[in-house]
């Protein structure tokens, strides 16, 4: 079998009983995630490690409380309920090894383990003809990021994921764990229609204004000031207000507002006509040459993604 779940480490978050406190990366506007293995607390954004706190910082609480799971938590507590089971995960932190991956995916193949847990790793392009139940852990993961192609990014990869069972004689089974079974997302994935999520995503992308209605520009500004970044972007996209058929998102800070120590802010431009498009682009497009030596200025045409 195949157990799925999209994030690596024991435990997302490392969260103080007492005031709520999370222990955060002290360059970046995340949580640091905690790795029993290397018994450390790592930022999966800068890659910065630290020795686990004995009490929260803040009210000197003892201990913390580990919130949420991770494969490698995961992996613990399939070995605690199935000690006759061969376990074996596969994410980041164990396919660092050369070879590492085509040794634990031989192994699988030829039945020497029995299951195999893991991040996209294990959900894409594998073909193993004796997989006969597929679990995701946590298929709603993803599903609330705020970017407007989430939906998207969830049913692509629960589909995919669900497509490793039953890819031979024998019958698949695939359960996914969610805490919105009712998402429109989630609901087609289990019924594998995918043109029940096509309909619905186009109809929410149309009211919304976003791809395939419109094309989109985003600005994003990195510096070492917040004020920096904030002010350069308001000054780019002041022409870009008045533009026909254009409609302008920010600046704002985005999703993560700061990694290794620089602030981020950015802008989204919609436009709904190729001549908008095309007026936007003439517009905007020498943008980078407004970054200087402390604020990186990057244009992404029809971005993928609004991390």
């Amino acid at each position: 079998m195949l157990l799925f779940l999209n994030r690596r480490g024991y435990s997302p978050v490392l969260l103080c009983p007492g005031c709520g406190e999370v222990v955060k990366c002290e360059h970046c506007s995340v949580s640091m995630t905690w790795h029993v293995r290397r018994a450390r607390l790592i930022c999966h954004w800068c890659c910065r490690e630290k020795r686990r706190p004995e009490m929260c910082m803040t009210c000197q609480h003892p201990g913390m409380h580990e919130l949420g799971v991770g494969t490698e938590r995961l992996e613990a507590v399939v070995k605690e309920k199935f000690p006759q089971a061969i376990v074996a995960r596969m994410d980041a932190d164990t396919m660092a090894e050369r070879g590492a991956h085509e040794r634990v995916l031989s192994a699988f193949r030829k039945k020497h383990i029995d299951v195999l847990i893991g991040t996209q790793m294990i959900a894409k392009g594998l073909d193993f003809p004796d997989v006969t139940l597929v679990g995701v852990v946590s298929a709603d993961t993803g599903l609330f990021v705020p970017d407007y192609r989430a939906a998207e990014r969830t049913f692509q990869l629960l589909a995919q994921v669900a497509g490793r069972a039953g890819r031979a004689d024998k019958p698949g089974t695939v359960v996914l764990q969610t805490f919105c079974p009712d998402n429109y997302a989630v609901q087609a994935a289990a019924r594998n229609d995918y043109d029940a999520f096509v309909q619905q995503e186009l109809l929410f992308r149309k009211q919304t204004g976003y791809p395939p209605f419109s094309r989109l520009l985003r600005v994003l500004a990195e510096a070492h000031g917040e004020g920096e970044a904030r002010q350069l972007l308001l000054d780019a996209v002041a022409p870009m207000r008045s533009l026909p058929d254009v409609e302008v998102l920010g600046p704002a800070p985005a999703v993560i507002a700061k990694v290794k120590d620089r602030w981020r802010w950015h802008m989204l431009c919609k436009c709904y006509t190729p001549a908008a498009f095309e007026k936007a682009m003439a517009t905007i497009g020498t943008v980078e040459d407004r970054a200087t030596r402390t604020c990186r200025v990057t244009l992404d045409v029809d971005p993928a993604s609004l991390m």
